[in-house]
């Protein structure tokens, strides 16, 4: 999910030295089913305000047919740019209000 996060321009990974509008707490599910070629992901999104309130929480679900072979990770670091992305669609549909930014010190609390 790192890997993915890191390619994905949408989002970064919790930082001190970065302020942020919202911070999301991320978890992720996966599941390979080498026989039916699927891999299915569900993520689970907690949505954290600057007052290290949680906001609301979602669920994201993807999945596609695909058969892994040995660059395995470099399949599954796309299909979670997929999910990530999907993410980034449905925080759309979300309301949230501008607040001041949160000082990047309260991801110390999500590591």
């Amino acid at each position: 999910m790192d890997a993915a996060i890191n390619k994905s321009k949408k989002f970064h990974k919790c930082d001190n030295q970065i302020n942020s509008e919202v911070i999301l707490n991320l978890f992720p599910i996966t599941f390979y089913n080498p026989a039916m070629e699927i891999l299915y992901s569900e993520l689970n999104v907690r949505i954290y305000d600057n007052g290290g309130e949680n906001k609301k929480n979602f669920l994201v679900k993807y999945q596609e047919l695909i058969k892994l072979n040995q660059n395995g990770d470099k399949q599954i670091t796309n299909h979670y740019i997929k999910l990530i992305n999907l993410t980034y669609e449905r925080l759309q549909d979300f309301n949230l209000k501008k607040t001041p930014l949160i000082n990047g010190n309260i991801c110390k609390v999500f590591n």
